[in-house]
């Protein structure tokens, strides 16, 4: 089925347990891949992922709310489901690469300015959600097939500027091109970036490979043990909120990586998430679980389940950022996220 007709069962439905079955079948069948695959294209496989899989959570958090408030008669209906949840993922995607990378975000604020103010050029939003740009002459031609380096072949006049490089990179494409590759084409050509600060999930993805030296295997060990006396002391909701979810860089359950290198056996998980060692057992090949399968274990909302792991990343990226002064090898960042 369709979004929207996936949203009409939903919007029909009558009473707390049909409400919620409809919602849950638009979740999982509609918005889920669709902001998944968003998050996706737009972050790539270089953004953590945690930090994909919770600017996802809170693209879907939006929808949700948009969604019940549709029913209830506090917001216009929504006519274009799949649009909409791709917009909205987009602007996910935006908060995210703003707050995480500034330079490159004003970057990219510049060459949309410039594109939608210019005569000469034009960008539009297609039924997908995805933004393009063209020259407005090739507005409708078809969407060309550029090579990976392909900014490094258009004709760029020396010393050009930004606006000179947008337009030279059109030109050379003849034809509709997304915006995301125009932002980074544009961003490769005048150097400008951002160097990924350092992250405390870096601790608890590092593995070690190809016989590493003793002193390696030493620091990887302690940057675990420290990272697991900080979760330890955080609350238990949070606790619970962050590790049931806690991913590694191929989003696969980051928790194993605890009883690998001893930093902590399934039972001592067990007891300071405060749930029996055979519940744990029983879950463990599951893990991670999904946000709405863990606000289901902890009896409160998706949304709530979503502040308290940022609550959690929050104060571990503090606490692991104060410590980093006194002890280079602890990985640790501001809160950005």
């Amino acid at each position: 089925m369709t979004p929207d007709a996936l949203l009409q069962e939903f919007l029909r439905a009558t009473g707390a347990e049909r409400e919620s079955v409809a919602l849950e079948t638009l979740l999982s069948g509609a918005l889920e891949p669709l902001v998944r695959a968003v998050v996706g294209r737009r972050l790539g496989g270089s953004t953590p992922a945690q930090d994909r899989e919770d600017t996802s959570a809170d693209a879907l958090a939006e929808l949700i709310e948009r969604i019940i408030k549709a029913k209830t008669g506090q917001n216009e209906p929504i006519t274009n489901l799949g649009a909409y949840a791709a917009t909205t993922a987009h602007h996910s995607c935006d908060r995210y690469l703003r707050d995480r990378y500034p330079r490159r975000h004003r970057l990219r604020s510049r060459v949309r300015y410039f594109v939608e103010n210019s005569v000469e050029h034009i960008a539009w939003q297609s039924a997908s959600g995805e933004y393009f740009c063209a020259l407005r002459a090739a507005q409708h031609a078809s969407v060309p097939e550029l090579s990976p380096n392909w900014f490094f072949e258009a004709p760029i006049p020396g010393r050009a500027s930004e606006s000179a490089i947008i337009d030279a990179l059109l030109r050379y494409a003849q034809g509709p091109v997304p915006f995301d590759l125009l932002a980074e084409a544009v961003g490769h050509l005048t150097g400008i970036g951002d160097e990924t600060p350092a992250d405390w999930s870096t601790a608890e993805t590092s593995v070690a490979t190809d016989a590493p030296a003793i002193e390696s295997l030493i620091d990887q060990r302690r940057r675990l043990e420290r990272l697991w006396r900080e979760i330890c002391s955080l609350p238990v909701p949070q606790r619970r909120a962050l590790l049931l979810n806690l991913r590694d860089e191929s989003g696969n359950s980051a928790l194993i990586i605890l009883p690998a290198t001893g930093v902590a056996s399934m039972r001592e998980i067990a007891v300071i998430l405060e749930i029996d060692a055979v519940a744990l057992a029983e879950i463990w090949g599951r893990l991670p679980l999904s946000d709405l399968e863990v606000a289901g274990k902890l009896g409160i909302q998706r949304q709530q389940v979503i502040n308290l792991r940022k609550a959690a990343r929050e104060r571990l990226g503090r606490r692991l950022s104060s410590s980093n002064a006194g002890d280079g090898n602890i990985p640790g960042r501001s809160p950005s996220n």
